[in-house]
């Protein structure tokens, strides 16, 4: 069953279905419950770790991230949560799984654009470099803004 209850630390409002649930809070305080990196399915984790693997490679060769190798991880993200979707309890419905899956993917990028935006200033002026803002953007949105600062 799926239920909307207010978060009081945020003010927004979250959706919980037989456990699992969803917050939506854009600040860092209002982490996501089930992070889109801790998924049933293996398969999706070990495609994630080769694409870090293969940013970091090319960043030590050739100082540069790949916007591809950006783009897989952030589809990636999208995958596992539909995969999660699916995992949720038998008696769950298709239109709870759905709403499930869209609040998740909405916070999911969220998190990602929350952390380019100040990114994006950062790189401007010359602090970071663009692919290390992306970088990092795919972080916070795979692990949530409080796992990717620690």
């Amino acid at each position: 069953m799926c239920v909307f209850s207010t978060v009081s630390s945020c003010s927004l409002f979250s959706i919980s279905i037989n456990g699992k649930s969803v917050f939506f809070c854009p600040f860092f305080h209002g982490e996501v419950e089930v992070s889109v990196y801790f998924d049933p399915n293996n398969l999706v984790q070990i495609m994630f770790w080769t694409g870090v693997v293969y940013a970091g490679i090319s960043d030590w060769k050739y100082y540069r991230l790949p916007n591809k190798v950006i783009g897989f991880e952030c589809i990636l993200g999208l995958i596992s949560l539909a995969i999660q979707s699916r995992f949720l309890a038998a008696e769950v419905s298709e239109a709870e799984r759905l709403q499930w899956f869209l609040a998740a993917a909405a916070m999911y990028i969220v998190r990602a654009v929350l952390v380019l935006i100040p990114g994006i200033f950062l790189s401007h002026f010359g602090l970071i470099g663009a692919g290390d803002m992306k970088l990092a953007a795919v972080f916070a949105a795979w692990f949530g803004p409080g796992k990717t600062i620690e």
